[in-house]
């Protein structure tokens, strides 16, 4: 189907200027230009600017577009655009990292407007450039997440069509400038390792769905979202690297007791299911064991 940039214009929702615009910065042109000087466009002309729109939403610069459409037409390319997504995507991890910092500390300056202030000396107070303690925030007490120290993990993995083994390992928390690094290290019954580490920035609410990113000695690179609601933790992962996701259940059993179960999946069937407990392990035992 052809038709001109007024109809372009309202099947895409981009104004006729904007398009023009997009048209002289080469982003995409024409399927044909008329002896009249008519330009005319089609189906693909669409699915052109859809594109331009979707990678505006997710931050790119129309000069970074204008690179991946470039790349798009070029075999063997998968290196160069995996690159510019790599990049783009450790752009927002710096701005996640920051912003979750910004959040942590306006919520302590929040926690510390109090009406013992002396109101002459509150914004000296307020300002201060002060360690974070984190119990200074009220936050979402429910998990582990925001108790530092170690736990200790046991329970049982299952691979596809195999039968479960028993693992055991330890779960250390530890808070950093507004991030939560959360270390799972365990032992499989085979006497495999595995150990895979959370970066998680601090939620202050319940049902707050929360980015994290992690790193996997199985998986590799994993993404995800995390939501807290009462004593329930529910999480989803990517396994980037692989294509598979996951989908993990915490239950808070008692403040120094949680269980979880998790499955990972093809997309079409598990290939990995887990159940263990955490149990917090006190100053005694880490000191003498």
């Amino acid at each position: 189907m052809e038709f001109k940039i007024g109809k372009l214009a309202e099947k895409t929702g981009v104004n006729v200027d904007t398009l023009r615009y997009y048209e002289r910065q080469g982003l995409f042109k024409p399927h044909e230009r008329k002896q009249n000087g008519y330009r005319i466009y089609t189906d693909e002309s669409i699915k052109q600017i859809m594109f331009i729109k979707k990678a505006q939403s997710l931050g790119f610069s129309l000069s970074e577009i204008k690179q991946l459409l470039q790349f798009n037409y070029q075999p063997g390319a998968c290196n160069e655009i995996k690159e510019i997504l790599k990049n783009k995507s450790g752009q927002y991890g710096k701005y996640l990292a920051e912003i979750a910092h910004v959040k942590r500390t306006l919520d302590v300056m929040e926690a510390r407007c109090t009406p013992e202030q002396e109101n002459r000396q509150f914004l000296d107070y307020l300002f201060a450039d002060k360690n974070v303690d984190a119990s200074e925030l009220v936050v979402c007490r429910h998990t582990y997440l925001f108790e530092t120290g170690d736990w200790k993990l046991t329970g049982t993995v299952a691979q596809e069509n195999a039968d479960s083994v028993e693992i055991e390992g330890i779960v250390s928390v530890q808070h950093n400038d507004g991030m939560w690094n959360v270390s799972r290290e365990f032992t499989i019954a085979d006497g495999s390792n595995a150990d895979i580490n959370f970066f998680i920035p601090a939620i202050p609410l319940e049902r707050d769905v929360t980015k994290f990113v992690a790193d996997c000695s199985t998986f590799g690179e994993v993404i995800g979202s995390i939501l807290f609601a009462g004593d329930n933790i529910f999480k989803n992962y990517e396994m980037t690297e692989h294509g598979f996701k996951a989908h993990e259940h915490m239950k808070k059993l008692s403040s120094e007791m949680y269980e979880s179960s998790g499955v990972v999946s093809n997309g079409e069937k598990a290939i990995l299911k887990w159940d263990y407990k955490l149990k917090k392990l006190n100053e005694h035992f880490m000191t003498t064991h």
